[in-house]
């Protein structure tokens, strides 16, 4: 792929900062790598990625982009994994992405401005960088599927210019990066550099293919690029050619081979018995005698042998591969790493394990022992809790019933006084009318309050007439008071339920509409009732604004405040179940009780 972004699904995307945005700050959450738990290096894992990757450049340099992003997607257990590499027609003013793998991957071709993005930020800041929900600062990715989570991004550069980034993309909260994978995307970042070289180098071997001038100056340009990958790969690299003699060796593996003269050009097997006994050289020479006729591949996971040049005893990994050379002949290449600190840090731990089997038993039982008192906690908080709500409702039914009969006689006894007082005045007080008249009129209002008030506390149409009745008056009491339009929907034989599960139902949707009116900014709400032979459902839904993220996480997470704790204390009670969802379109909150047998005593 040239310079140029070929047609993607992102081609048309704003160059200017758009109003609105979120800061940069708002959706990099890169110190969570150092505070998540941390995992050990898998350096066998790293080590073949960088086997294969490094076979592949020699194999088919053409494919090594895909491949690269397979690789990542693999090794880091991705959704989505890419590079994205500056344009150079225009100067770098665009990433284009040239190779995806994973559920982006119809997306290949696509990119991102270079000043206002998340790989131009990374390339700002020199250093990588992990983002969550970067849709809601560069809003132009609010179309692309499916959405992000988390996207882990390393530069990476060539003869200290900047080219590009690789990346790595989580789709949803299972998989979460920590300091280990920022560590490993940027080895495979190192790899990444010379991949790139290796890319545009074979561009440009393709279009000047008609030239062999410079067919062969690309070409020694590929050899002195491989090397470099090779002196710069992370891990001990030599070659040994049809000959049998050391064509080549990397700078780890020249330390490996101690000090052995003039190491280039002598016989592989003669070196070998210099370094290690008779038996151990012996199986190494037959291991690459047997690689180079038949082109079978070997791996030796963990490898030990006492060194003859120094004291010391050391074990690797190590694996040979065929490959072909430039006189047409074949040699192995062995790509090997040292893993003595690795399996004696392993041994020491094995020698642990009794001692840690013995802990975790006894904190086992501790953490057995303190869930049980812990249940038994539980258990008694939230007997207290149900004693309590009854109480609650208990006392708002005798407060109601003494509003609505007490003070509503005292004031009705008020009315009919002020009248007398009124209808004498006329002839011995006439100043006294418009007082009189002004008092009937202030105690018609707060009978009328005191009704509401009455009714709110524990509305008699619950227990008289049952839940439909019951709700009706209050959705239209809070439209005159609040102006929210609720609308209510329940089956005409619907039917009676028990006395809990009515007033259970009724609180529920007198705490979700109270929440519609003071949080959600909508104007309209919902109510559905239904039931069958096994379940009763309520629902309340609004048009507003909905709930920010974190603080739907922390409600469906059972923290909330006093409300919601108080709903989902009324629908435990009755065995039943509550859930919350949220989104920009608004708030809806589900309730399923099992359905108990029709009460049609009234």
């Amino acid at each position: 792929m040239s310079g140029s972004n070929a047609p993607g699904k992102l081609d048309s995307l704003h160059t200017s900062i758009p109003e609105g945005v979120v800061p940069l700050e708002a959706v990099l959450c890169t110190e969570e790598l150092q505070r998540r738990p941390a995992r050990p290096p898998d350096h066998e894992k790293e080590n073949r990625a960088l086997v294969a990757l490094a076979r592949a450049l020699a194999e088919s340099p053409r494919t090594i982009l895909q491949l690269l992003a397979d690789t990542i997607l693999e090794v880091f257990e991705a959704d989505s994994a890419g590079l994205s590499l500056l344009t150079t027609h225009d100067g770098g003013k665009r990433f284009y992405w040239p190779a995806i793998a994973g559920r982006w991957k119809p997306h290949i071709g696509g990119g991102t401005p270079r000043d206002f993005g998340p790989c131009g930020d990374v390339l700002d800041r020199n250093a990588p960088l992990l983002f969550r929900h970067f849709e809601l600062r560069y809003t132009y990715f609010l179309p692309v599927t499916p959405p992000v989570e988390e996207c882990l991004l390393v530069p990476f550069y060539v003869e200290g210019k900047a080219v590009g980034t690789i990346w790595a993309i989580a789709h949803d909260e299972r998989r979460k990066f920590d300091a280990e994978d920022e560590r490993l995307l940027s080895s495979i970042g190192t790899f990444a550099s010379s991949a790139y070289q290796i890319h545009t180098s074979i561009e440009a071997v393709t279009v000047e293919m008609t030239e062999r001038q410079n067919v062969e100056a690309a070409l020694r340009q590929r050899t002195a690029q491989f090397e470099i990958l090779l002196n710069e790969a992370p891990l001990g690299v030599h070659l040994v050619d049809a000959d049998f003699k050391l064509r080549h060796a990397n700078p780890t593996a020249v330390s490996a081979f101690g000090n052995v003269s003039d190491l280039i050009g002598r016989d592989f097997g003669e070196v070998i018995h210099t370094l290690f006994p008779t038996p151990q050289a012996n199986e190494i020479v037959e291991r690459f005698r047997h690689t180079l006729e038949t082109g079978e591949q070997f791996f030796a996971p963990e490898w030990a042998g006492e060194r003859l040049d120094r004291p010391s005893r050391e074990i690797y990994e190590w694996q040979i591969s065929r490959i072909p050379l430039p006189d047409g002949r074949y040699g192995v290449v062995c790509y090997f790493r040292d893993i003595s600190s690795y399996v004696s840090a392993r041994e020491i731990l094995r020698a642990n394990q009794d001692q840690l089997r013995a802990l975790t038993d006894t904190l086992e039982s501790q953490v057995r022992a303190r869930t049980m008192e812990l249940e038994k906690q539980s258990e008694l908080l939230r007997e207290l809790s149900q004693r309590l709500m009854q109480a609650q409702d208990d006392e708002r039914r005798r407060i109601a019933r003494e509003l609505h009969d007490s003070l509503g006689q005292v004031l009705a006894a008020l009315g009919m006084n002020l009248g007398t007082v009124a209808q004498h005045a006329k002839q011995s007080a006439p100043q006294l009318v418009r007082i009189a008249g002004e008092g009937q009129h202030l105690v018609q209002q707060l009978d009328q309050e005191l009704r509401t008030m009455s009714y709110l506390l524990h509305p008699p149409l619950l227990d008289e007439s049952g839940l439909s009745q019951g709700l009706r008056w209050y959705i239209r009491g809070l439209k005159e008071r609040s102006g929210l339009n609720t609308a209510l929907s329940i089956p005409e034989d619907f039917g009676r339920l028990s006395r809990e599960m009515e007033l259970a139902m009724f609180r529920v949707v007198q705490e979700c509409l109270m929440n519609v009116h003071r949080h959600a900014e909508s104007t309209k709400a919902t109510v559905r009732i239904a039931r069958d032979d096994k379940r009763v459902y309520l629902e309340v839904q609004d048009e507003g604004k909905g709930m920010p993220p974190d603080r739907l996480r922390q409600i469906q997470s059972h923290g909330s405040g006093v409300g919601i704790t108080g709903m989902r204390e009324r629908v435990r009670q009755l065995n039943g179940h509550l859930e919350i969802v949220s989104d920009r379109h608004g708030t809806k909150v589900s309730v399923t009780f099992p359905s108990p047998k029709i009460d049609s005593s009234g």
